[in-house]
């Protein structure tokens, strides 16, 4: 009798058993398909889906879903960060808080400027990925051709120009003038970014007598804004008392003439 009741207990559970495996598998293959059916965009980006490797949507930050097992990809892109890229020198980061800076990049910031002179620029431009679909897809080496049209352009600039327009007088054109020429050449190669800056650091002329007379140049552009400043400050003070002068005369002749009546 015990035995015919161990034979019916090992049978009930040699039944049980594939069961339980069973469940076990349908739980895993669950949480297989939720694990790669939901994907997160934060709110600095957006997410390019694809489905059997063509471009199916475009997502915004949240949590999405997508279909399980590779059938569609998300790629995240940082379309609201603003991006920046460095030429003729480079900032990087020790411990995540002190920077030190290598400016040992003379093939990027030494230019001829238009009467001849060697200048050692510094520069850098901030962009920010407007199309995400584009920067993922268009262009393979996306930063390095950032890098050439934006080099291209300042070497065009600087070589219009003569060294003290470069150094003083028209850096706000040059800078105004590389945004828009930048982003015309980066609309034509489809980039899909677009630049926001593009500010002028160190502006330094070949070493020597140059150097020399471009910084007695910049001392006498110097003293003469100064003098321009200056002079301006005491017009303004002295048709400032005039005008007070002449108010404090008419009050006078008003007053006489009413007394005398």
């Amino acid at each position: 009798m015990e035995g015919s009741n161990t034979r019916t207990k090992v049978n009930r559970i040699q039944k049980i058993i594939p069961l339980l495996f069973g469940v076990v598998i349908l739980i895993i293959l669950l949480l297989l398909i939720i694990a790669s059916s939901l994907y997160s965009v934060d709110l600095k980006e957006n997410a390019v889906v694809l489905c059997f490797g063509k471009v199916d949507r475009v997502t915004g930050p949240g949590t999405h879903l997508k279909l399980p097992f590779g059938i569609e990809k998300n790629y995240n892109v940082e379309t609201k960060q603003i991006h920046k890229i460095e030429f003729g020198f480079r900032i990087y980061s020790l411990d995540g808080k002190s920077t030190y800076a290598d400016t040992d990049n003379p093939h990027e910031s030494l230019m001829i400027t238009g009467d001849g002179n060697i200048v050692d620029l510094d520069w850098i431009i901030q962009y920010r990925i407007i199309d995400p679909v584009a920067w993922l897809f268009n262009v393979s080496n996306r930063e390095e051709t950032i890098r050439d049209i934006s080099q291209s352009v300042i070497n065009q600039l600087v070589g219009d120009r003569t060294i003290f327009g470069v150094m003083v007088v028209e850096r706000p054109v040059i800078e105004l003038l590389g945004k828009e020429m930048m982003n015309k050449q980066l609309k034509k190669y489809d980039l899909g970014v677009k630049v926001s800056i593009v500010k002028l650091q160190n502006i330094l002329p070949q070493e020597g007598a140059v150097r020399d007379a471009f910084e007695d140049v910049n001392m006498a552009y110097q003293d003469k804004e100064r003098f321009i400043s200056e002079g301006k400050e005491i017009y303004d003070r002295a048709i400032l008392e005039a005008r007070i002068k002449a108010k404090l005369i008419i009050r006078d002749a008003e007053e006489s003439l009413k007394s005398g009546d």
